[in-house]
């Protein structure tokens, strides 16, 4: 309920000039710990506090590959314990109500989206995983959502529940 009402809050202060929302997924939409990250964090060998994927990308291509093979295996645990947040239905009608779109920008995978589209049966004009490059905290999916909806960036609001959000 809350989310629903900071949005709304957002939307009415300026809905002449926003185009739309872009949702981090995992935590934001989604309730938060399905993803066990520092189960991820042990099983891949990553540093407390490195960037996960930044991480991996720096690793020799043997050792990068074990530490994402255990990496999409917690990820796999965290699509099976899934659940949405309460309070999408109301936020979601109001989007709708109000013409805003919206778009999914996670750095999880393409099988994460498909599991939250597959439970909150919510459609989503943009949705982007990590497979777009560079992923967050790079500002690059946004623009490329901005581009699509032909619209600037100071015209969508991003939702997130982390600094690289």
């Amino acid at each position: 309920r809350s989310s629903s009402r900071r949005v709304a809050s957002m939307a009415s202060a300026s809905s002449s000039s926003i185009a739309g929302i872009v949702f981090d997924m995992d935590g934001c939409l989604t309730k938060q710990g399905a993803i066990d990250f520092a189960e991820m964090r042990r099983r891949a060998k990553i540093p407390p506090k490195a960037d996960i994927l930044k991480h991996i990308a720096s690793l020799p291509a043997e050792e990068r590959a074990r530490s994402m093979a255990a990496v999409l295996e917690v990820e796999a645990e965290g699509i099976q314990r899934m659940e949405l947040r309460d309070g999408l239905d109301e936020l979601f009608d109001f989007l709708d109500e109000n013409r805003l779109r919206r778009a999914l920008l996670t750095r999880n995978t393409h099988l994460a989206i498909d599991q939250f589209l597959t439970l909150s049966e919510k459609y989503f004009h943009e949705a982007f995983d990590r497979s777009f490059e560079p992923p967050k905290p790079s500002p690059a999916a946004l623009l490329e959502i901005c581009n699509r909806w032909q619209t600037r960036p100071e015209n969508v609001v991003m939702i997130g529940d982390h600094s690289d959000d």
